[in-house]
């Protein structure tokens, strides 16, 4: 694998939970619990980590829970196999965070960001056009969620508490169903991947900052396990294969950190080596046996390593 830069002017940046770790004290099928707001710091635009919107602005992270007072639409532009349309706003009115899309069929797109009231909230492309804006609920200390599709007309979205606990709502293909409480006590947005057919993992930091993972066979979630490590961003993960997956992280040295499960076991955490990380490491693969990774130097500049 190789290292390559890329000038860039703007950048993105983008629990302790134990095995069997205990699961939130609020009932599975309620909604996160709502605390009292405790007033925006000023310049706060959004809740929990510092991310970027679309556009490529930074604002500083606001204590928990802030007040928010200035929200943005999301924004969207396209690839049409020939050449990139140009911005078009699909309205709302968002903190400043990344939203979280995924497609589960061809000419198909969903949206999820969390709104100004704490709520999540959903926009879908039907291949015609674009849906309004509807509310799944709920209430979320953290900004950035995480969305997967393991199949055709099916849809999980993960985010994290103000208990800190990670919740689930899922589509199956005729109705949402209601937020769930996986537990655990996480200090970082989720990630969630699909190797398969009614099959989910999904990777988020712990308060001791190791990588922990809980994942849905297909008939139930499993306890929660510690990946180990120590990381100052959260993770992220690919699957480019049935039954692999591959893992993420910047570690405190500034490197991206990689931990891999080959289908019987995980390996060990390895460095991959490079310029210092300025953001989470962002992955996709596009084959068998190919992933492709990027992030923001502390140079500005894009960084890419395959």
């Amino acid at each position: 694998m190789e290292l390559t830069s890329y000038p860039f002017t703007t950048g993105t940046s983008h629990g302790t939970a134990s095995a069997g770790a205990p699961g939130s004290p609020w009932a599975a099928g309620s909604a996160p619990p709502r605390p009292r707001c405790r007033g925006a710091r000023t310049g706060s635009t959004f809740l929990g980590r510092a991310l970027t919107l679309l556009s490529g602005n930074i604002a500083a992270a606001p204590p928990p829970v802030p007040c928010h007072h200035l929200t943005v639409p999301v924004r969207h532009k396209w690839w049409d196999g020939q050449r990139w349309g140009g911005w078009e706003s699909l309205g709302g009115s968002f903190p400043s965070s990344t939203p979280s899309s995924v497609s589960w069929g061809e000419n198909r797109l969903d949206i999820f960001s969390v709104g100004n009231n704490g709520a999540v909230w959903h926009k879908w492309w039907d291949g015609r056009r674009w849906g309004g804006w509807e509310s799944l609920g709920g209430f979320f200390s953290n900004p950035s969620l995480s969305s997967v599709s393991w199949g055709p007309n099916r849809i999980d979205v993960f985010g994290i508490g103000t208990d800190r606990a990670l919740w689930h709502q899922w589509w199956d293909g005729r109705r949402w169903g209601r937020w769930e409480s996986l537990g655990g006590t996480l200090d970082s947005e989720p990630y969630a991947v699909s190797w398969g057919s009614n099959r989910i993992d999904v990777f988020a930091l712990g308060t001791d900052k190791a990588v922990w993972h809980k994942w849905w066979d297909g008939r139930r979630w499993s306890n929660w396990e510690s990946l180990g490590g120590q990381f100052t961003q959260p993770p992220t993960a690919v699957s480019d294969q049935s039954n692999r997956l591959n893992v993420y992280g910047v570690g405190t040295d500034g490197n991206v950190w990689e931990i891999g499960w080959d289908g019987n076991r995980w390996s060990s955490w390895q460095s991959l080596r490079g310029p210092t990380a300025a953001s989470t490491p962002s992955v996709t693969s596009w084959g068998p046996g190919r992933v492709d990774v990027f992030i923001q130097g502390t140079n500005k500049a894009l960084w890419h390593n395959w």
